[in-house]
């Protein structure tokens, strides 16, 4: 059994590490060594499951599959790639299931782990823009706080208030224990959801949002009380909070002529386009994974700034390395449950 597990953790930090590199130093996580390095591991799953860890087969199960959702909708909703998405997936498959389970009641404690991951990136966001605050690097963005600002964020926040408050009301009351339980890992889903609330404009319907007051009225009684979530509403008002500060230092100035494929630009940078009259320019950016160049586009921009409206440098979305911060928060998570 231990060999295996040495196996599997092995070629899980030999995945992580190549992969942080690569999408650090190119931006992107090869296909190729995925599939040779999950091919390995599905080997030694095989033996360590079907010989010497029977009893964690259902875990390993369970656990891969609420990751693998978890991995395709982040996707879905933009937030990252589909290699990082894959490369969740086969950090799940090589972690050894023995180490899910920490005597306590989480029975998908792989959620703790992504949490962690996104600490994780969330700090990394926040320290680097201090740094890029010390550098004295240029702030995209009115630099102030405006009254409209201010109110505008109470107001998505109220909106994301009664959407989670909606959403913990029937999970506590038809999941009961287990919604308890596992307190942890819905504080993630609810600061996940409430990025896609926020980008949503399905949430923003008059009706939809009706519909979420009136599920917090009809089970007021029979569901979680505010005060049950009042950690979680707190730490969502200081993640939103940090989230909208930070926000300026997301953004790089480059060459337009070093433009490339895979790059995300900014709306500024999209709304220079509509005067000119280059075809194969962007015509609309998400400011996310939905809207990435293709390598026409990029050709289209570098050609643009030639024309009459071009410009020497153009603003682009800092792209995060997920890669680094989905092995730093598996290697950490694995280290707590062997020590701790």
């Amino acid at each position: 059994m231990i060999v295996c597990e040495i196996g599997l953790i092995l070629v899980l930090i030999c995945l992580g590490v190549y992969t942080s590199v690569t999408d650090i130093r190119y931006g992107i996580i090869q296909n190729k060594v995925l599939v040779v390095t999950l091919s390995i591991g599905m080997l030694l799953d095989c033996i360590y499951y079907g010989i010497f860890a029977r009893e964690f087969a259902v875990t390993f199960l369970i656990n891969l599959l609420v990751i693998s959702a978890l991995a395709v909708a982040l996707y879905a909703f933009h937030f990252w790639a589909a290699g990082d998405s894959k490369l969740l997936f086969g950090i799940c498959l090589l972690f050894p299931a023995r180490f899910y389970d920490a005597g306590d009641k989480t029975r998908i404690s792989a959620l703790l782990m992504i949490l962690l991951i996104f600490l994780l990136a969330y700090l990394y966001v926040i320290l680097d823009s201090v740094y890029q605050a010390l550098k004295n690097t240029r702030f995209f963005g009115s630099g102030k706080i405006s009254k409209n600002e201010v109110i505008t964020f109470l107001k998505q926040y109220v909106m994301c208030f009664i959407y989670l408050n909606a959403l913990s009301r029937i999970c506590s009351h038809f999941l009961g224990p287990i919604y308890y339980e596992n307190m942890l890992a819905f504080m993630f889903v609810n600061i996940f959801l409430a990025f896609v609330i926020q980008r949503k404009i399905l949430f923003r319907k008059w009706y939809v949002l009706l519909i979420a007051v009136m599920v917090n009225i009809v089970l007021y009684q029979k569901g979680g009380t505010i005060k049950d979530n009042i950690r979680i509403y707190a730490i969502l008002l200081v993640v939103l909070l940090l989230r909208y500060l930070v926000s300026g230092y997301n953004y790089a100035e480059i060459e337009t002529n070093q433009v490339k494929a895979g790059m995300i630009l900014s709306v500024a940078t999209v709304l220079e386009f509509q005067k000119s009259r280059v075809k194969g320019l962007p015509v609309a950016t998400n400011e996310d994974m939905s809207t990435r160049l293709s390598e026409e586009e990029a050709d289209a921009i570098r050609r643009w700034e030639q024309s009459k409206y071009g410009k020497e440098k153009i603003v682009i979305v800092r792209k995060i390395p997920f890669a680094i911060f989905i092995t730093s928060g598996s290697v950490i998570f694995l280290l707590i449950r062997l020590f701790m």
